[in-house]
């Protein structure tokens, strides 16, 4: 270990879950959802999608103090959705449904249409 002086600054840091749980409006999963995690000012803190559960995770955050962020949440025939809050050292779980965009007219590929 090692033993600071006076007027050193330390910085704890500990790996956290960040999770976001997305469903559409009939209650389904929504799987294959883009997510994107960033900071108020844009700087990217995580991305990826959500799987067949609808669920996004990311298990490999190094949480320093709490951080407000935005969640984007795309998928093609949907409208975006932007969901605010804070990583905290407990980590971070959202919760989310996502609304038919009804100004896009896709062909139903399995997903439940409202």
């Amino acid at each position: 270990y090692k033993t600071s002086r006076v007027g050193d600054t330390v910085t704890i840091q500990q790996t956290v879950t960040l999770s976001v749980t997305l469903t559409t409006e009939v209650n389904t999963a929504a799987g294959d959802v883009r997510i994107r995690i960033e900071e108020t000012d844009g700087t990217l803190v995580s991305e990826g999608t959500t799987n067949g559960s609808g669920v996004y995770l990311d298990s490999s955050y190094n949480y320093t103090s709490d951080t407000a962020i935005r969640t984007i949440c795309r998928l093609k025939g949907f409208e975006e959705q932007r969901i605010p809050g804070t990583i905290t050292d407990t980590g971070l779980t959202q919760a989310a449904t996502i609304a038919t965009d009804t100004n896009v007219n896709l062909p139903w590929y399995g997903l439940p249409r409202m």
